[in-house]
């Protein structure tokens, strides 16, 4: 059994790690045929050295995979044989009590977003840039203490979290300033789940139909807010609550058009229809590790869902579990046999 309490600093993006340098030859990639599963199948497709954070994932329209380093402040691009290459290089250092770079979102061309919780005024905030090119920070964002997950809505819009506020933010694109969009009582978190210190509220975001959903890890809930004709944000509503859904963290769209959530406290991967059904898809006996954010693929890949293991189960009392690593799983999106 690997010794998780010995890495759980280094993973966490805390003082520990601050500056460390991850091994990006330390990746290795399986399962490379196309889905064809009639069920959810999950697959082990990229595991991560322990001392390696991931948290964030996205694709770009091209099928290029993307992948947060909390702790190590990058963001890196992982290619079809596993092999890892920094793509930025976002928070060279995090501050004591702080994490690195969380989310990683991309838009219908390509631009990739990165939301970067340091705790150092030089790097906090949320970046952009093409694949490639130089990273520039979104104006307005540099004073959110914990920029966490990012959702980029079909005009362009730019929709932020900010976790330990229990706060939503907004911009009319990459290039606008980023304003205080909802700071609704509901969207708050009180430190229940882990503690004073780490109140996380308002946590994974997904945009779909000029409503904008939101997950609101301790309360085991996810929000409904309306964008008004101006852009500004509707009366939130309760869309669904329930224990299971406690520790929720990333959340996105499906092809389906309907809800799939990165279950973080129970390391599940969960479908929500529209009726609030809760389908369990992933557990730990798949491979799933304390999962933080999910994404679907592209192409032959479109219904299925990566999740990111986080790995952080000495949060929750918990050791060994299958580390760090990005696990797909076929079949995910219907039709497939409930």
């Amino acid at each position: 059994m690997k010794n998780r309490a010995t890495n759980a600093r280094a993973r966490r993006g805390m003082a520990a790690a601050a500056g460390a340098v991850l091994a990006l030859g330390s990746s290795t990639v399986a399962g490379a045929t196309e889905p064809s599963a009639p069920t959810p199948s999950a697959t082990t497709v990229v595991d991560f050295a322990d001392t390696v954070a991931p948290e964030g994932i996205a694709f770009t329209p091209d099928g290029s995979m993307y992948v947060t380093t909390s702790g190590g402040g990058e963001v890196w691009k992982i290619g079809a044989d596993g092999v890892a290459t920094v793509e930025a290089v976002l928070a060279p250092t995090v501050a004591a009590g702080s994490f690195g770079v969380l989310d990683v979102a991309t838009d219908r061309d390509g631009r990739l977003y990165a939301a970067v919780a340091s705790g150092v005024p030089a790097t906090a905030g949320v970046w952009t840039w093409m694949p490639g090119g130089q990273p520039e920070r979104i104006r307005g964002s540099a004073g959110l203490e914990f920029a966490n997950f990012i959702a980029i809505a079909a005009d362009g819009s730019v929709f932020v979290s900010e976790s330990f506020r229990g706060q939503l933010w907004r911009a009319d694109d990459w290039s606008g300033e980023l304003e205080l969009w909802s700071d609704h009582p509901w969207l708050k978190g009180d430190g229940a789940l882990l503690g004073p210190a780490l109140p996380v509220g308002a946590n994974g975001v997904a945009v779909q139909d000029g409503v904008v959903y939101v997950a609101n890890t301790e309360e085991g809930s996810i929000l409904r807010l309306p964008i008004e004709a101006d852009g500004s944000a509707g009366t939130p509503t309760v869309w669904t609550t329930d224990p299971r859904l406690v520790g929720i963290d990333g959340i996105t769209i499906g092809p389906d058009g309907v809800i799939y959530a990165a279950l973080l406290g129970s390391s599940q991967v969960a479908r929500i229809g529209w009726d609030t059904r809760i389908t369990p898809l992933a557990s730990a006996t798949d491979g799933i590790d304390y999962n933080s954010d999910l994404a679907f693929g592209v192409g032959p890949y479109e219904r299925s869902v990566y999740t990111v293991n986080f790995s952080v189960g000495e949060l929750f009392g918990q050791t060994g579990g299958a580390g760090p690593a990005i696990v797909r799983i076929d079949g995910a999106a219907p039709p497939y046999t409930a």
